[in-house]
């Protein structure tokens, strides 16, 4: 199953879960490693400006897809088919999504992206914060390739 980890102390992010998953944009040709913040109060999985940058992501290449309402206000917003894997015992498994990209705004350039219930409502999360673990148990996924193999 795939495990996950609680922020450290000297984080603003101190005792929020996060779990390692691998983007790819197949149209753009990129793929990056991203630490997603679990966000259960986030409905679509969203990559911010700190991982969309790290992988050279131009978003004169995006579509608009419109107002996105938030904490920090409301901002365009991007989509893009995605497909985010994740370590799975011996599988890599993944959804195939539509997720949301955030331009850079005056304050979003150092939080990190979030997974939303669009993955999130096919797992079953544990969380134990006082013994710092996460684990997800997945119980559906659009495509599961046992590592090792090709598909």
């Amino acid at each position: 199953m795939p495990s996950g980890w609680f922020e450290r102390d000297n984080s603003p992010f101190a005792g929020h879960p996060f779990v390692r998953g691998i983007v790819r944009f197949p149209r753009l040709g990129l793929i990056r490693r991203v630490d997603f913040l679990v966000d259960t109060g986030c409905g679509v999985t969203t990559i911010l400006p700190r991982d969309s940058s790290a992988m050279g992501l131009d978003f004169d290449m995006l579509r608009e897809s419109g107002v996105a309402v938030g904490i920090g206000g409301t901002q365009i917003e991007y989509n893009e088919e995605a497909e985010i894997s994740f370590f799975h015992g011996v599988n890599l498994v993944t959804y195939l999504k539509e997720i949301d990209i955030s331009p850079v705004t005056g304050y979003n350039t150092r939080l990190p992206s979030l997974l939303g219930m669009d993955v999130i409502r096919h797992w079953r999360m544990t969380c134990d914060v006082r013994n710092g673990e996460v684990e997800f148990d997945i119980h559906e996924a659009d495509t599961v390739q046992e590592l090792g193999t090709t598909p």
